[in-house]
């Protein structure tokens, strides 16, 4: 695992464990059900896809709840696609089964694109528009953008080769 995607992670266990302290302060009647995952700082790159999803007319996997397990696995999965420099679905069996574990009952989905050469200044929003423009060329990968799933994670990483991948995974 990459030391980002290291960093990330421990982030995310850094801020779900302050919020846990925090509620514990409070009374139980304000206590966050425990069915929603806790609110989070989303990174730049999940913005960017937000944000392009907002702007792509049609998107609506951006409006899901963001879940931290999700976020760390679209994370995950996006870097490794960077590392690679080959855009894929790479190793979404082991994914798959980890995800059904980690959120019980539901069923984990994912989609991944990779931008064009001549975008790897562009900005986060930029790219994420970009990624939701391929997936609608896919029926597979339209049918997890168009609509919107109970929870969701995404991200981007940019390969050696300039090259952007992300990586969106949603469960119902």
């Amino acid at each position: 695992m990459r030391w980002a995607t290291m960093i990330k992670i421990l982030l995310i266990a850094v801020l779900l464990a302050l919020l846990a302290a925090s509620c514990k302060q409070q009374s139980s009647t304000t206590l966050p059900s425990l069915d929603m995952p806790a609110p989070q700082v989303l990174s730049v790159e999940m913005q960017g896809l937000i944000d392009g999803g907002n702007a792509y007319v049609g998107a609506k996997v951006q409006n899901s709840t963001p879940h931290p397990v999700l976020i760390a696995a679209a994370t995950a999965a996006a870097e490794d696609q960077a590392k690679r420099c080959l855009q894929g679905h790479h190793d979404w069996d082991r994914r798959f089964r980890e995800l059904q574990v980690e959120l019980p009952g539901m069923t984990p989905a994912e989609i991944c694109a990779e931008s064009w050469y001549d975008q790897r200044n562009d900005s986060p929003a930029e790219l994420g528009y970009e990624m939701f423009k391929c997936w609608h060329w896919s029926p597979g990968h339209w049918n997890v953008a168009k609509r919107q799933h109970t929870y969701w994670g995404g991200s981007m990483a940019k390969g050696q080769n300039g090259i952007w991948y992300s990586c969106i995974i949603v469960a119902d």
